[in-house]
């Protein structure tokens, strides 16, 4: 039987599923960074408070964090399912995210990660995904990657360590990948030249990855999760050194540190079923594992991170997945251990002498703040224009046209100024920003100043217009744009204009709303004030 020794010290609700987290350093403070499914990457400070968040336009799937411009404040590399490839800077003193670059590519990024690769004083950017590529980016300013390496299946982890191949005197940063059919890679990059060093096939999908000293000999091992329930450890130069068996479920991620400050590092191992397992190796050069304890919650463990205030300070375990809620656990035995003397030799650091730090200019992370961005900074007479610059960027025309639909719809992107016919962006109210809520009177009043003022023998048919709007959208709805929308009622003798006038002030008071959930469209706001209305209006038959 197991023995218990671990605390949960909180949990947090998250509000949708947890793909990625991780944490950020930023001079003396410490952050966790985390997203998923709502698209959202969110910032928590100690005191488990969201101070930001930042919209993307695809599930957020991994998350690294590393200083790139060597400031102190570590920046956020971010990969979302519909193949954008992220940047993001933390600016302390406003409390804030930015995005500071922005590359698209085709399929969802799975891995990234980031490193000076090279020994040049820049940071190498990573990403990889299921589109069976490899991208790499010599430094942060690079617009267009430096290698694009091909492979047979989906690229599905990727990481960098210090490593010590044969084949090279002097200790390496190597970059290791994984793919959906088992292959393992080490790569190296020297002289402006990418070189495979050894690959080997594992014939299992590769979950996660992970470089470390696990066997406590003062040099790193490559350390994989796969689809076949397998740990598997090698070293430097790709030979196995031991396999260990998840018999209990599937591994999904990986996460190895040492949590109970003995020194050694211990394997902690989220799996598909809930499980968390953590094993630990309390001898030299040793590879023979025990499970110190394990844990379970209800469904997948997609990510584990690690927060400590510094190296004296107790390590806490950070995991998150399918079940919404972000967990906090500690080990019972922290500083109660005796210590292990390893012997260090891992080092390879250094070579930052660069002292100009990088131009952060604030981008857009999202599809409706670059056409926000493009409206505002540029006159479009012709939206296929407009079209035209956001495919440059890098979006596909389905995406571009689903957006723009819903910006008309709502109101956001209209035509014809006074004196030219350009589009503009109108900026739609943020309903966080709302902290006094209208007065039914306030609100009769504005739409009444918008609304040009009617015969008595045009007032006579609002009631039976609205009645007619209502009944449409009880029969047809959802009706997929306003124009759609206008015919329909058009049919039974009405003009556009008036139509499209009544449709203002429907929308205005609530009573009809464009749903943005599938199916998209026009729909009657169904609550008891509409019911009630509906039953006042209608005619004796």
């Amino acid at each position: 039987m197991i023995k218990k020794s671990y605390e949960l010290k909180w949990t947090y609700d998250a509000p949708e599923a947890i793909l990625a987290c991780d944490i950020i350093t930023c001079h003396d403070k410490i952050y966790l960074v985390f997203g998923g499914h709502d698209r959202h990457l969110y910032i928590m400070n100690e005191n488990k408070e969201i101070i930001n968040s930042m919209r993307f336009d695809g599930w957020l799937r991994c998350i690294y964090t590393a200083d790139i411009d060597g400031d102190g404040c570590e920046e956020i590399l971010a990969g979302t399912g519909d193949g954008n490839f992220l940047v993001v800077k933390y600016i302390e003193e406003d409390a804030k995210m930015i995005g500071v670059k922005h590359y698209i590519t085709d399929g969802k990024i799975l891995c990234c990660t980031a490193g000076d690769i090279t020994r040049n004083g820049e940071y190498e950017l990573i990403f990889g995904g299921d589109n069976n590529k490899l991208v790499i980016f010599a430094n942060f300013a690079r617009d267009s990657p430096q290698f694009v390496q091909y492979y047979e299946s989906w690229v599905t982890s990727c990481t960098i360590g210090v490593l010590n191949p044969k084949l090279i005197k002097s200790a390496i940063l190597g970059l290791v990948i994984g793919t959906k059919n088992g292959l393992l890679q080490l790569i190296h990059i020297e002289d402006q030249n990418l070189k495979i060093l050894w690959h080997r096939d594992l014939d299992s999908k590769i979950n996660d990855l992970s470089i470390a000293d696990i066997n406590h000999d003062g040099t790193n091992e490559i350390i994989t999760c796969s689809d076949d329930s397998n740990i598997r450890v090698f070293n430097s130069e790709g030979v196995l050194l031991t396999c260990l068996h998840i018999s209990e479920s599937r591994p999904l991620s990986l996460l190895i540190d040492d949590i109970d400050g003995d020194n050694a590092n211990e394997l902690l191992i989220g799996c598909a079923d809930g499980s968390l397992f953590v094993y630990q190796n309390n001898q030299l050069d040793s590879l023979d594992f025990n499970l110190k304890w394990s844990t379970k919650i209800k469904s997948s463990i997609e990510d584990i991170a690690i927060i400590a205030k510094n190296d004296q300070s107790i390590k806490q375990i950070i995991f998150g997945g399918y079940d919404r809620t972000i967990r906090n656990v500690v080990d019972y035995e922290w500083g109660k251990k005796k210590k292990l003397e390893i012997s260090k030799q891992i080092e390879l650091q250094n070579v930052r002498v660069k002292e100009e730090k990088e131009a952060f200019n604030s981008i857009p992370t999202n599809l409706e703040e670059f056409t926000q961005n493009l409206l505002k900074e540029r006159i479009y007479i012709d939206l296929n224009t407009l079209i035209a610059d956001l495919k440059e960027i890098g979006y596909n025309m389905n995406m571009i046209e689903e957006n723009l639909g819903v910006l008309k719809e709502e109101g956001q992107l209209v035509t014809k100024e006074e004196e030219l016919n350009v589009w503009r962006y109108i900026q739609k109210p943020n309903a966080r920003d709302i902290v006094e809520e209208t007065t039914k009177e306030d609100s009769e009043i504005k739409i009444k100043n918008k609304i040009i003022k009617k015969s008595e023998s045009d007032q006579k048919t609002v009631a039976p217009l609205k009645k007619l709007i209502f009944e449409t959208l009880k029969q047809k709805g959802p009706v997929n744009s306003k124009a759609s929308l206008i015919d329909l009622v058009a049919q039974k003798g009405f003009s556009k204009t008036e139509i499209q006038s009544e449709l203002d002030m429907l929308n205005n008071k609530n009573l009809i709303t464009y749903s943005r959930s599938k199916p998209r469209g026009w729909i009657l706001n169904m609550n008891k004030q509409i019911k009630q209305e509906l039953d006042e209006k209608k005619e004796p038959r």
